[in-house]
Order: structure tokens, then C-alpha cells, then sequence
């Protein structure tokens, strides 16, 4: 009869395990399909050890603090956002409460005023912060010889909504009517996100126009935002699902 050690079924049992975790079918428009698969990889790896602590516990708020510290691991193997821009200046601030990082691009101080742009991270309003934004910022500072003020909200399930929202206001006012102090013209200050961050510069941009004491912020970058979830089956969800499947399928 046929035996098996138990060294081998091990083996076996990892090998399976780590299949599973790369087999991901690749869009047909990725560069770096292997980077690609890595990176989902180590996502499911993540979701996976966060579902196996869920079973000891099944409160949603320490479920999400899990997950969010898995993501702040992910850091130790990915490049610091510091080998990105080193030439810009990054100092944390306390904006009225509230915690930003100010990027500078060189020489700011001593040339005309500068454009600026407040950028608000994604992640559900839940998972990331700033940090782990400080690449993409660092970058848009140097590339756009912008001054960039990154807020870092607080989030669920340490605070309630609609705490983002009302310190990602306050930020931005304040980088508003400090503007001078960073050698900013007030008038040329946008604001964007990406998904959750998304959503929040839509809402703090009307917010900011209902508001007569501050110009207009200049324009909104919008990435992928999160504007509604009431309804999924708009034709843009239609689209994109359906493009999504269709490049994913194999």
C-alpha cells in the first residue's frame, strides 16, 4: 500500500497553499504580470490569516484593527516611500487638530508662489493612512513642483462618522488660510483622492464653496471614487464589472 510521511503531506499541503495563493488570472494590459500576481498574492494570504483570527473573535472593530495592521506589516517588504523624491522636504503637522504630512519640493520657499494640492488617502475610510501614501506624495510634490499636504484622518473603528469628513475640512481650511506660510498661492490649490479619499475631496470641495471666507479650491482629481453604494447597477458599474470579468477571465 501506498504510505506517505508526514513531511511529505506537509510539503504537499504547502505547495497546494502557495498554488492557490498565485493562481490569479492577469488582465491582458498588466506590464508586470509577475509584480501583479505577487501583490494579490500577498493580499489573500493576508485575508486569509485574518479570517483564521476571526474565528477567536468575531468583533468587526478588532477584525478591522487586525486587518489594518497585517496591511502596516505589508510595509516591511515593500520600498520605504522615502527612495522616492528625496530631494522634498517632508514635515508632519498638526492642523488644527489634525495630523498632515506637508511635502516641499526644492527650493520652494525662494521661488514664486507655488500651486499646492491636498491629497486624501483611501483604504474604506478604514485601512491605510498616510504613510503608506508617502511615495505617491512625495512624487506628485517633485512632479508637479507643487506643495502637498497629505491628511492623515482618523478612522473606523477608532472614531465614528463623519469624523473623516469634518478633519479632512479642517485640514483643508487650514492649509488654506496658511497658505502664505508655504509660499502657496491660495488660488491654485487643488484636492483629490483616490476611493474613499475620493468621496471625502468631493464632499470637502462643497464644503469649501458653501463657505465664503475661502476662495474655490482650483479643480478635484477624483480616482475611482466612492460617491454612492446605493445603487451597484448603474451603467457605469455595469461597464467596468463586465470589462473587468472579460480582461480577467482566462
Amino acid at each position: 500500500m501506498f504510505h506517505m510521511s508526514g513531511r511529505r503531506i506537509f510539503l504537499l499541503a504547502v505547495g497546494g497553499y502557495v498554488a492557490y495563493l498565485f493562481y490569479v488570472p492577469v488582465p491582458s494590459d498588466i506590464n508586470e504580470p509577475q509584480k501583479y500576481r505577487a501583490v494579490v498574492a500577498f493580499q489573500k494570504f493576508l485575508l486569509n490569516m485574518v479570517a483564521i483570527r476571526s474565528l477567536f473573535d468575531d468583533s468587526p472593530a478588532t477584525r478591522v484593527r487586525r486587518f489594518r495592521d497585517s496591511l502596516t506589516a505589508l510595509r516591511m517588504f515593500l520600498p520605504s516611500g522615502t527612495s522616492y523624491a528625496t530631494e522634498v522636504k517632508l514635515t508632519k503637522v498638526i492642523a488644527d487638530g489634525v495630523k498632515v504630512h506637508i511635502y516641499q519640493p526644492p527650493g520652494s520657499e525662494d521661488e514664486p508662489p507655488l500651486p499646492g494640492f491636498i491629497y486624501i488617502h483611501g483604504g474604506g475610510l478604514a485601512l491605510f493612512d498616510a504613510e503608506h501614501y508617502d511615495g505617491l506624495t512625495r512624487k506628485l510634490s517633485a512632479n508637479l513642483n507643487a506643495v502637498v499636504m497629505s491628511i492623515d484622518y482618523q478612522r473606523p473603528p477608532d472614531c465614528v462618522f463623519p469624523i473623516p469628513f469634518e478633519e479632512s475640512l479642517k485640514a483643508t481650511k487650514w492649509f488654506m488660510r496658511r497658505s502664505k506660510e508655504y509660499n502657496v498661492d491660495v488660488n491654485r490649490i487643488g484636492i483629490g483622492g483616490d476611493s474613499a479619499g475620493g468621496y471625502l475631496s468631493a464632499t470637502v470641495s462643497q464644503a469649501i464653496t458653501d463657505d465664503k471666507s475661502i476662495p474655490d479650491l482650483k479643480l478635484q482629481i477624483l480616482i475611482y471614487p466612492w460617491l454612492q453604494i446605493l445603487d451597484l447597477n448603474t451603467p457605469s458599474y455595469q461597464k467596468y464589472e463586465h470589462d473587468s470579468a472579460r480582461e480577467g477571465s482566462c
